[in-house]
C-alpha cells in the first residue's frame, strides 16, 4: 500500500495558567529577608515578581528571595504565563516590616524631683534605671532623689524586634531654698520718688521678681531695681526669690509712701463787712492767708473783717514738706458806695441797620444811667438797658455815665460799636494795545468777581489786568462783595492791535508770507536807500521774542524767520526805526 502527500498535525492545546503563591513569614524584622513559593497551576513557563512600599523590588525567578530594609507595608503581586495565556494574583498589604526601637528622653527636675519626658520611637515598652537603684517601667516616670549628686539615668525601649538604650547624666542639688528679703534707701519722699531696693535675701537666689502696687504698677526681674513713683499714695512691695532648692517671698504692705504738693482751696461767706473762710485744701500742714487790704493770718479757718467797700483779692497758700500751692479768689465788699459804671453789649459789629442791645454791669447799686452813642448819628438813653438801632454805618462811641445819691461815675469805650453798609463797586481802566489794566475804585469791598467780557476769562483780584485776543469793545463786569452784600459796576473798554504811523515811507512795499504759518515764515522789504531797521516778533503780552537789524538797500529783501518752538496764536511783525514803525499780525498754527 502506497500513501503519499498525507501530514499528520496534533490539534491538542495547552490551558492558561492560574497564579497563586506563597511567603515564609508576612512579618518580619528590618533588615528582614523572605522567601516566595510558587503555587501556580498549569505548568507557567514565566514569573513576574513585583514588590511594591517603602521598597520597590522585582524577580523573573520562580521561588525568589526579597531582602527589605525599610520599615512599612508591601504589596506583592505575580504575574505567570505560559503558551496557553497569563494570569496574576496580587496581595496588597501583604508583608509587613517592623522597625527596630529607638530610646530617647528629655528630663526637667524641682528641688530633687526630676519629671522624664518619653521620646523613644517604634517601641512597645520600656525600662528605666534610674542611677540610684530604682527603676521603672512607665513610659513618662517622675522620680524624686533623696540625695545630691550626679546620676546616670538608663532607658531601655523594646519591641519585638529587639531593643535600644538610651544614656543621660542628672544633676541634683538639694541645697536650701533662699530667704527672701529686702530694703529700700528711702521710704517716704515727694512725688516724683525715685526709690532703690536692695535685695537682702540669703541662700544664694538665682532669680529675682518684685511686684510694686498702689497707683502705680511696678514689675521687675533684676537684683536690684530702682523704679521712680509719680503718682501719690502707699505702695506695697513683694520680692519671690528663686533657685534651685525652691523659692520664698516676702510682702511689707504700705512700705512705700509717696505724697504730694498740697491742693489750696477755700469757700467763704460775707455779712456786713465780715467775712468766715472755710479752708477746703487737702494734704497741707500749715496755711498762710493774705485777705487784699494789707492783712494777713496763718489760721486754718480765719474769719476777716473789712473797714471799706470794695474787691479785695485774698490769697490762700497751703504748704506741706513737697512745696506749697496757692488759691486765689475775689470778695467784693459793699458798705454803701458810689457806683461803678460798666455794660457789655450782644454785638458791637453789624451790618445797617443794626440793633444792639446794652447790659448795664455797674456796680455799687446806681438808680440813674444816662446813655450816650456818638458817631455818624448821635443817640441817647436814660434806660437801664437800652436797646438802639444805628441807621447810619460809621464806627460809635459808648459813654455810660451810672449814678445813685452817693455820686456818680462815667466809662467810655471808643470806638466801640463798628456799623457796616453794603459796599460801593467802581473801577477805571486803561489799554495799550490788547492788554487792558484795570484800577479799582470801591468802597468798602472784602472780595471782588470780575467778569472781562470776552466769555472766557474772569478774576477775583483786587486790580487785575487782561489781555484780548481780538481787538474790540468789551463790557467789563465788577461785583464787590463784604458781609452786608454786595454792588455791581460795568463800564465798556475797547481794545486795538498796536497802532502803525506812515513814517517808513521809502519803502515801496513790505509783507509776511505765508501767513497762517506753521512757524516758518518770510519777511519781504523791497525799496530803501541803505536805511537800517529793527525787526521784531512780538506777542499779545508785548514781549519781544525775535529781534534783528536788517538794511533796506533798494531791493527786494527776503529775511527768513524760524518761530517752530512758539506756541499756537496771534503774533504781531513789528518793522521800524527812530523814524517810525509799521505792524503786520500773524497765526501760527499747528
Amino acid at each position: 500500500i502506497y500513501i503519499d502527500n498525507i501530514q499528520l498535525t496534533n490539534t491538542c492545546a495547552q490551558d492558561a495558567p492560574v497564579a497563586d503563591f506563597s511567603v515564609n513569614s508576612t512579618s518580619i524584622c528590618a533588615p528582614g529577608t523572605v522567601n516566595f513559593t510558587d503555587l501556580s497551576s498549569n505548568s507557567p513557563s514565566a514569573w513576574d515578581w513585583q514588590i511594591t512600599g517603602p521598597e520597590s523590588l522585582s524577580s523573573s525567578a520562580q521561588n525568589p528571595s526579597f531582602t527589605l530594609n525599610t520599615p512599612g507595608t508591601y504589596n506583592v503581586s505575580l504575574t505567570v504565563t505560559n503558551a496557553g495565556g497569563t494570569d496574576t494574583e496580587t496581595k496588597n498589604g501583604y508583608i509587613t516590616v517592623n522597625a527596630q526601637p529607638v530610646a530617647g528622653f528629655t528630663s526637667t527636675s524641682n528641688m530633687g524631683t526630676v519629671s522624664f519626658t518619653n521620646t523613644s520611637s517604634d517601641a512597645t515598652s520600656y525600662s528605666w534605671n534610674f542611677g540610684d537603684g530604682s527603676s521603672s517601667s512607665m513610659m513618662n516616670p517622675s522620680h524624686t532623689y533623696n540625695a545630691s549628686g550626679t546620676y546616670t539615668v538608663t532607658l531601655t525601649a523594646t519591641n519585638s524586634c529587639g531593643s535600644d538604650t538610651y544614656t543621660f547624666n542628672v544633676n541634683i542639688s538639694l541645697g536650701s531654698a533662699p530667704a527672701a528679703a529686702f530694703t529700700a534707701n528711702q521710704t517716704l519722699g515727694c512725688a516724683p520718688m525715685a526709690v532703690a531696693f536692695i535685695d537682702q535675701s540669703t541662700n544664694s537666689p538665682t532669680s529675682w521678681n518684685w511686684q510694686i502696687t498702689g497707683a502705680d504698677n511696678f514689675s521687675s526681674s533684676m537684683q536690684n531695681p530702682s523704679f521712680t513713683f509719680s503718682n501719690p499714695g502707699t505702695y506695697n512691695v513683694q520680692l519671690t526669690v528663686t533657685n534651685a532648692s525652691g523659692s520664698n517671698s516676702v510682702t511689707q504692705n504700705s512700705y512705700i509712701t509717696v505724697n504730694d504738693v498740697p491742693n489750696a482751696g477755700f469757700s467763704f461767706t460775707e455779712n456786713d463787712g465780715t467775712v468766715n473762710f472755710t479752708n477746703n485744701s487737702t494734704d497741707a500742714t500749715s496755711y498762710t492767708w493774705n485777705f487784699g487790704d494789707g492783712t494777713s493770718d496763718n489760721s486754718t479757718n480765719p474769719t476777716h473783717t473789712y473797714n471799706a467797700s470794695g474787691t479785695y483779692t485774698v490769697t490762700l497758700t497751703a504748704t506741706n514738706v513737697c512745696g506749697s500751692t496757692t488759691s486765689t479768689q475775689s470778695v467784693t465788699i459793699d458798705l454803701g458806695m458810689v457806683p461803678t459804671a460798666a455794660f457789655t453789649a450782644t454785638a458791637t459789629e453789624g451790618c445797617t441797620p443794626f440793633t444792639v442791645s446794652f447790659q448795664d454791669q455797674s456796680a455799687g447799686a446806681p438808680t440813674d444811667w444816662d446813655w450816650t452813642f456818638s458817631g455818624p448819628d448821635n443817640i441817647t438813653s436814660n434806660m437801664q438797658n437800652p436797646s438802639v438801632t444805628f441807621s447810619v454805618p460809621g464806627v460809635y462811641n459808648v459813654v455810660l455815665v451810672a449814678s445813685n445819691d452817693l455820686g456818680s461815675n462815667t466809662v467810655v469805650e471808643n470806638n466801640y460799636i463798628t456799623v457796616g453798609d453794603v459796599p460801593n463797586a467802581g473801577f477805571v481802566s486803561s489799554a495799550n494795545g490788547l492788554n487792558a489794566s484795570f484800577t479799582n475804585t470801591s468802597v468798602d469791598g472784602d472780595s471782588y468777581a470780575w467778569d472781562f467780557g470776552d466769555g472766557s476769562s474772569s478774576s477775583t483780584l483786587e486790580e487785575p489786568s487782561h489781555i484780548y485776543s481780538e481787538p474790540g469793545t468789551y463790557t467789563v463786569t465788577l461785583v464787590v462783595t463784604n458781609g452786608c452784600g454786595s454792588d455791581t459796576y460795568t463800564l465798556e473798554v475797547t481794545v486795538n492791535f498796536p497802532v502803525s504811523n506812515d513814517e517808513l515811507s521809502f519803502l515801496s512795499n513790505w509783507d509776511v508770507f505765508p501767513n497762517p504759518n506753521k512757524g516758518q515764515f518770510t519777511v519781504q522789504v523791497e525799496g530803501g536807500n541803505g536805511e537800517e531797521l529793527q525787526l521784531q516778533v512780538i506777542d499779545l503780552l508785548g514781549r519781544v521774542l525775535v529781534q534783528e537789524q536788517v538794511i533796506a538797500n533798494g531791493g527786494n529783501l527776503s529775511i527768513p524767520v524760524n518761530a517752530s518752538s512758539f506756541a499756537a496764536g496771534t503774533y504781531f511783525v513789528r518793522l521800524g526805526n527812530e523814524d517810525g514803525q509799521d505792524f503786520r499780525k500773524i497765526l501760527i498754527q499747528r
